[in-house]
């Protein structure tokens, strides 16, 4: 672990904090067992970035749902699931890598999620359409 000096944010990587992306190679290193995030613009920021994709996808179904005020079925039920799932893997994409270095190869782990948040969030808007 080491501690970011631009965005003051404990994290587990050794070269470039994921948050703000500032060099943390000269860093002395901080004995924590877990990282310290600070809700700040820098982290705001990151979770924009990696959640761009299933905030569009939640304000596409959104607008079809007030648009065409469609009956509760499961289907309607089944695509805001999916959609709330792609939002809460993209928030948590960091913390979820980190439950899964037990499992998983390091090098798979962001691919795998990033790949789900997308199909999930692909197939909540094609539920959303076709309500």
């Amino acid at each position: 672990m080491k501690h970011c000096p631009t965005c003051k944010m404990t994290v587990d990587e050794e070269n470039e904090c994921p948050f703000c992306s500032s060099n943390l190679t000269y860093e002395p290193t901080v004995s924590e067992e877990k990282e310290h995030i600070i809700w700040n613009r820098y982290y705001f920021a990151y979770i924009f970035k990696n959640s761009w994709f299933s905030l569009s996808c939640i304000l596409i179904g959104m607008v079809k749902i007030i648009l065409t005020r469609p009956p509760l079925s499961v289907l309607f039920l089944l695509a805001v699931l999916f959609a709330l799932v792609s939002l809460s893997a993209s928030i948590f994409q960091r913390r979820l890598a980190n439950k899964l270095k037990k499992i998983f190869n390091e090098d798979y782990i962001p691919l795998e999620i990033g790949f789900e948040k997308y199909i999930i969030g692909a197939v909540a808007l094609v539920m959303f359409l076709f309500l």
